[in-house]
């Protein structure tokens, strides 16, 4: 997986312009799910990238590549540090900034990808299909279902 996205296909080379798309083959590295079961590490992505820029020359598509690894490890590091705070229902500081909705049927309905909401219900539902949903789809249903369903 992590050959084919920079050597063989080469789609490393489009990375900064692509990250942000919600769909396609070419997309996003999908390497996050390797890197959190174990199957492949940081430490490998990173020198395979730089062994990627010693052949073809660092861009701001390898730059940005390895900026969002630093970034998934600071809120991994992130996480670790502060325990089960970080899933308070209020965040870290435990202060009540919303009125939250337990409304099971509604939670149920953004699960199964029957909100409603033509954009949100399609990337849940590729989740449940392919098990992947893009960084960008994560923050749009996640958001949605605090800030909108609350």
């Amino acid at each position: 997986m992590l050959e084919n996205f920079l050597f063989e296909s080469r789609h490393i080379e489009h990375y900064a312009h692509t990250r942000g798309l919600l769909d396609g083959d070419h997309f996003a590295s999908k390497l996050s799910s390797w890197i959190a079961v174990g199957c492949l590490s940081v430490r490998q992505v990173y020198w395979a990238t730089r062994r990627y820029e010693q052949k073809f020359s660092p861009t701001i598509h390898t730059e940005t590549f390895l900026q969002h690894l630093k970034v998934r490890d600071f809120w991994r590091y992130y996480c670790l540090c502060h325990g089960d705070k970080v899933e308070r229902e209020y965040g870290l500081l435990d202060t009540p900034k919303f009125t939250w909705i337990n409304n099971l049927e509604i939670i149920h309905r953004w699960r199964i990808g029957q909100t409603g909401m033509p954009l949100i219900d399609a990337l849940m539902r590729e989740l449940m299909t392919t098990g992947y949903m893009s960084n960008r789809g994560r923050h749009l249903c996640a958001m949605y279902l605090t800030l909108d369903l609350r």
